[in-house]
């Protein structure tokens, strides 16, 4: 998530930069803090009945239409949340080195939690294609201990998987990235964007597996898809 702070950064850049493009925000506009105390710090996803949900403090939090903030699920180890077009909240959760699904009726389900048997780093972001196809990062930020996804060669992976409807996962991204973190797919599904440490990648889709690398353009995040159920 730390990388969504530099895709931010670049649209703002961007939008600066271009001569004679509109802006992004108002010309008087201010910012305002709506939830402080470290509850709005990672994965913003928004519901347009509910609010902004958040992982923050350990938990996942909600700050309702009306301004006011709260725990929303106690204790979770969230980073990235996003709803899918259901209305469920499909969360990344470093902790427990998962990748779970909360249905609005508050059932918990676990859409990953290993790969060829091989626990997780710390799933951290992820986003969705109009197939309803997950994808998410899996960096490990902190103790290295304890890492056991590898290469053939006995290499960390730090990559990027993909969640199918059926529940098959794929890796899409492994070692062509050092330590994937911000994900984002465009809105046309033809790019993956990943962020790691500096620079922001744009990787091209195909069905099934990533096809092309190119250094991303800050003008192609314009398009990207929104984290809120329609």
């Amino acid at each position: 998530m730390r990388g969504r702070a530099a895709v931010l950064a670049l649209l703002v850049v961007g939008s600066i930069a271009g001569a004679g493009e509109e802006g992004i925000f108002e010309p008087k506009a201010k910012l305002r803090e709506e939830a402080g105390g470290g509850v709005g710090g990672e994965g913003p996803a928004w519901h347009p009945r509910l609010g902004v949900f958040t992982s923050g403090n350990g938990h996942v939090n909600l700050l309702e239409p009306s301004g006011k903030s709260r725990v929303f699920r106690q204790g979770a180890g969230t980073n990235g949340l996003m709803f899918d077009p259901d209305g469920n909240l499909v969360m990344c959760e470093p902790v427990a080195r998962r990748v779970t699904r909360l249905a609005p009726d508050g059932q918990l389900t676990v859409l990953t939690d290993r790969y060829e048997g091989k626990k997780y780093n710390s799933p951290n972001d992820l986003t969705m294609d109009s197939r309803g196809r997950i994808y998410f990062s899996d960096p490990r930020y902190g103790p290295r201990e304890g890492m056991e996804v590898r290469d053939g060669q006995g290499r960390t992976v730090e990559g990027v998987y993909r969640i199918d409807p059926d529940g098959t996962v794929r890796r899409v991204l492994g070692r062509e990235v050092e330590r994937a973190n911000g994900v984002l797919v465009s809105a046309d599904d033809r790019a993956l964007y990943v962020a790691e440490h500096t620079p922001l990648h744009a990787f091209g889709l195909s069905h099934f597996l990533v096809v092309r690398k190119e250094q991303a353009r800050p003008a192609d995040q314009t398009t990207a898809r929104s984290k809120g159920p329609s």
